[in-house]
């Protein structure tokens, strides 16, 4: 290995060229931490990756080089890490290269350990450490003592190959792969081009927006109202998809899905509403970070593809090696927050003056939950994250369901409010095409994947005979050009697939695909009952079925009838008041934004920890606005706020999975002031008609900046 020279003293030295190991040993020490590397870091990698396609890889849309990219980064770079601090080491340490090179491999070998330990055992640290150690051991002085280690190294580097390629050509990440997700552009001609705008909203219910007749509440709802009051709204609107993955798609192509458990890409949705007008039309698409519909030869790719890439791997690897993860970490609603008001925002900015033709596209993730915005879009509940499970969900016996009615009205008053902060973002949409004199001329379209339902002890999301107007009836205003027809209200059947085929009539282009939907402005439908995709909550049980399997007949005209007939929202007369009184507690609705005093009565208790929590807002959050407690009692109790003397919201408590009282109460933000505010919590008692409050606790200086 070394290069000796004898002096005439007869003392050895080494050569300077033979301090850096040779080529061939250097190649096979790459070989061997390929191949170990391959079962500690590409393997569950890749199978993460694959678990987790829409949220980690589809968003970003990438091209085949990318992806190939990525998969050989994952499967050399860990390596090539290793071998450089191999080398560095090596230099300092020549003469125990050899060892370096084993102690590494040893360590990786200690890593999977852990992976596997961590994954397959409720473990502490030290008992985790323990055995990690053990197996960095044997690997060493098997290494040391067995030339057959190696050569099974060597033999294993052929593994991460083996991963990579399964990884590129599985069944979710081939069609991007072989097609690069870009899909030819149809060849058509507009030949009545108008500017179009299409707002897709994320788990939004009709119900959600109607005043008790039928009507849209425009108290709760201005910007929405103040749009349909421009456009036809067709009411009997409902979803041909319970669920985004399938509803979207659905929307833009006027087809129902052949293949229910595939990503909204477009590999796998070439004809759509994009590849319809993108040899015409500039293109502005912000899709949720789970969608890539809008192909590769319509919209520009975003230019931070790769580094998003790497970071989501990471990130995956990362979290994979934590104990306690016997599967890859699933980040299937990772972007529920960041795609809702921040893509909405990102979204308004965008919308620019165009001398051609133009698409804007916005699916957006409001009001889905996470419920945690106020009708401005601050930010109350803090501590919230994409995979935070909404208070009242069951997710023992049966996961999904509400377990409770005030449970369940809770958390449609969160609902609500974040509805209240879609509608603010219509306002902004609306208010920006005004501002560049696009209004007018533009079709612009404000619709839903699916609803959601708040009906005790049923699914949140799973339509079945009592809630499945709550889920597939959905909202659908079409502004045409001139605000032809405006202010009309349409009650024929209409299915989400009819608005590509009505946006297409209006502009006077043929759909050159065979089309499931019609066009809303021209036939009406002779269907009696809704035609909707199962939901399923793994739809790899979808595989393999008939498709007439995929679908359920829901009877049209009772369920239409139900959302029509569906009680007021919430009751009060100043507007920006009457959510905080909606809820668990809305028999009690008439104390929001009344004087406390003259219903108090006790003394007053203070610090008693109720409110010690409370901390300013940093501007995009309201935290103080926002008591989440469980109570001391296990008798169930109805519990007011109260804000500089007047009732600011209430709430009733609901028994949760422990057995224990459990309450969440928003407060009124307009009855805080800047400076010292007083903030009590009382408990409510007595008849709604006459109640009394009686003192659970005060913060009497709570300054807000």
């Amino acid at each position: 290995m070394y290069n000796l020279d004898v002096t005439e003293n007869g003392v050895v030295i080494q050569d300077a060229a033979s301090r850096l190991p040779k080529i061939r040993s250097v190649l096979w020490s790459l070989v061997e931490l390929i191949g170990i590397t391959g079962i500690g870091v590409a393997q569950p990698l890749f199978e993460s990756l694959r678990i987790n396609v829409s949220s980690q890889i589809i968003g970003s849309n990438p091209s085949r080089i990318q992806l190939i990219s990525l998969t050989v980064l994952v499967v050399v770079l860990p390596a090539f890490a290793l071998l450089l601090t191999e080398l560095i080491v090596g230099v300092l340490f020549r003469r125990h290269r050899a060892a370096v090179h084993q102690i590494i491999v040893a360590a990786v070998v200690g890593v999977i350990a852990w992976e596997i330990l961590g994954n397959l055992t409720t473990w502490v640290t030290w008992l985790l450490l323990i055995g990690s150690t053990l197996a960095f051991g044997i690997a060493f002085v098997s290494l040391r003592r067995f030339a057959s280690a190696t050569t099974f190294l060597r033999v294993l580097a052929i593994t991460p190959v083996f991963f990579g390629v399964m990884f590129l050509l599985g069944p979710n990440i081939r069609p991007m792969f072989l097609t690069g997700n870009s899909s030819p552009n149809a060849d058509v001609h507009v030949e009545n081009p108008h500017r179009i705008v299409v707002i897709v909203a994320d788990e939004f219910a009709l119900g959600s927006l109607l005043d008790g007749s039928g009507q849209i509440d425009d108290g709760l709802f201005p910007n929405i109202s103040a749009l349909a009051s421009d456009a036809r709204w067709y009411r009997n609107a409902t979803t041909v998809a319970p669920y985004t993955l399938a509803a979207v798609p659905a929307i833009a192509t006027s087809l129902y899905t052949k293949s229910p458990y595939a990503p909204a890409i477009a590999a796998n949705y070439p004809n759509s509403l994009f590849s319809l007008v993108g040899s015409e039309y500039s293109i502005n698409a912000i899709e949720s970070s789970q969608e890539a519909l809008c192909s590769r030869a319509a919209c520009e790719p975003d230019k931070g593809t790769m580094g998003r890439l790497i970071t989501n791997a990471v990130r995956l690897w990362s979290d994979f090696v934590k104990p306690g993860s016997s599967n890859p970490v699933c980040f299937c609603d990772l972007s529920t927050i960041s795609d809702g008001l921040p893509h909405g925002e990102e979204f308004v900015a965008s919308i620019q003056p165009s001398s051609t033709p133009r698409l804007d596209y916005l699916h957006v993730l409001l009001p889905h939950s996470p419920w945690i915005r106020l009708p401005d879009g601050r930010i109350y509940d803090t501590e919230a994250t994409s995979e935070t499970i909404p208070d009242g969900l069951d997710i023992n016996k049966n996961p999904g369901t509400w377990v409770s009615e005030e449970a369940a009205l809770a958390a449609r008053q969160r609902y609500l409010l974040q509805t209240q902060t879609l509608d603010a973002l219509v306002g902004k949409v609306t208010d920006r095409l005004r501002e560049i004199g696009a209004y007018d001329d533009s079709l612009i379209v404000l619709t839903a994947d699916h609803g959601v339902s708040f009906d005790a002890g049923h699914s949140r999301r799973a339509p079945d005979r009592s809630n499945y107007e709550d889920i597939l009836w959905v909202p659908l205003v079409m502004k045409y050009p001139g605000n032809i027809g405006a202010g009309s209200t349409d009650d024929r059947t209409a299915r989400s697939i009819d608005i590509l085929p009505t946006i297409a009539d209006s502009l006077k282009v043929k759909i050159p695909w065979k089309i499931d939907g019609v066009s809303l402005l021209r036939r009406e439908r002779e269907e009696d009952s809704l035609k909707v995709l199962k939901f399923a909550t793994n739809l790899q049980t979808l595989k393999g079925k008939s498709k007439n399997d995929f679908f359920r007949r829901y009877a049209e005209i009772p369920g239409f009838q139900r959302v029509l007939a569906a009680p007021t929202i919430s009751l009060g007369s100043r507007d920006d008041l009457r959510l905080y009184g909606y809820g668990s507690a809305s028999e009690f609705h008439s104390l929001v934004g009344r004087d406390a005093g003259p219903l108090v009565r006790g003394d007053p208790e203070l610090a008693s920890g109720w409110l010690t929590w409370v901390k300013a807002s940093d501007g995009s959050t309201a935290p103080w606005t926002f008591v989440r407690r469980t109570l001391t009692d296990k008798d169930q109790a109805v519990i007011a706020i109260v804000v500089n003397g007047k009732v600011a919201g209430l709430g009733r408590s609901s028994t949760d999975l422990l057995g224990n009282q459990r309450v969440s109460i928003i407060a009124a933000p307009s009855l805080f002031k800047t400076g010292s505010n007083t903030v009590g919590t009382f408990s409510v008692e007595g008849d709604p008609t006459d109640p009394v409050l009686k003192y659970a606790g005060v913060q009497p200086e709570f300054v807000l900046r």
